[in-house]
C-alpha cells in the first residue's frame, strides 16, 4: 500500500530541507531552493509548511524518531538497561549527520534563539526522556535510589555523551570507535549505579 501523497511530499521536503540547511546554514537556506530540490512549487511547500521555521521543526521531529522509540525494560538488571538506552542515544546523537546539523544550529542560534530551543527540545530531550523513563522504572522496582529521575537522566547523559559531543562539535575529536564508546558507557553506568545504590 502506497503512503498518502501528502506524506510523500512531506518527506521529500524534509529531506530537501536537511540538505539545504546542512550545506548553507539555516538562515542562508531558502524556501525557493528547498522547493526546487524537492521538485515542487513554492506554493506547494507553503501549503504544507507555512514558514521555514515550521519546516525546520518538522525536520527535527522526523530525525529524532529513533530517540523516541519505547525501549521496554523487561525487568532487566539496571546495568543492562542503562547501557542499552545510552548506546542507542550515543549511536544516534554522535552520528556525523547529527553533529553537522548541531553545528548549523549553533551558527544560527544568536540570530534565532528559537531555533536552538527547537533543536534542543527535539534532539536532546527525547534522549533524556527515554533514559528518564528507564531510571523511573528502575527506581520503581527498588533497583536504584534517586530523588529526581529527570535530573539524574541529564547527569548520566552528560557523563556519557556530553564531552564527546562537544569535542566532535568543534572538530577536535573524531567519532570514537565502537569499542571505546562501549567502554565509556559501561564505565559511566558503573559510576552512576554506585552512587544510586539502594539506600
Amino acid at each position: 500500500m502506497k503512503p498518502p501523497v501528502e506524506a510523500v511530499r512531506r518527506k521529500r521536503l524534509i529531506d530537501a530541507a536537511e540538505h539545504e540547511f546542512l550545506r548553507d546554514g539555516y538562515h542562508a537556506a531558502t524556501m525557493d531552493r528547498i522547493a526546487a530540490r524537492a521538485g515542487m512549487s513554492k506554493k506547494t511547500i507553503y501549503q504544507i509548511f507555512p514558514a521555514k521555521e515550521a519546516l525546520f521543526r518538522a525536520m527535527v521531529a522526523d530525525r529524532r524518531a529513533p530517540l523516541t522509540e519505547t525501549v521496554p525494560s523487561d525487568g532487566r538488571a539496571p546495568e543492562a538497561l542503562l547501557i542499552d538506552l545510552l548506546s542507542r542515544a550515543a549511536a544516534y546523537l554522535l552520528a556525523r549527520r547529527q553533529i553537522a546539523l548541531c553545528r548549523v544550529v549553533v551558527a544560527g542560534s544568536l540570530r534565532s534563539p528559537r531555533l536552538a530551543r527547537a533543536f534542543l527540545a527535539g534532539f536532546h530531550e527525547p534522549g533524556v526522556t527515554a533514559l528518564e523513563r528507564g531510571l523511573s522504572d528502575l527506581a520503581g522496582r527498588g533497583a536504584i535510589s534517586i530523588d529526581d529521575p529527570h535530573e539524574a537522566a541529564k547527569m548520566l547523559f552528560g557523563l556519557t555523551i556530553g564531552s564527546i559531543h562537544m569535542e566532535m562539535l568543534v572538530g577536535h575529536e573524531a567519532h570514537p570507535s565502537p569499542a571505546a564508546l562501549e567502554r565509556r558507557i559501561r564505565t559511566a553506568v558503573e559510576i552512576f549505579l554506585r552512587g544510586a545504590a539502594g539506600r
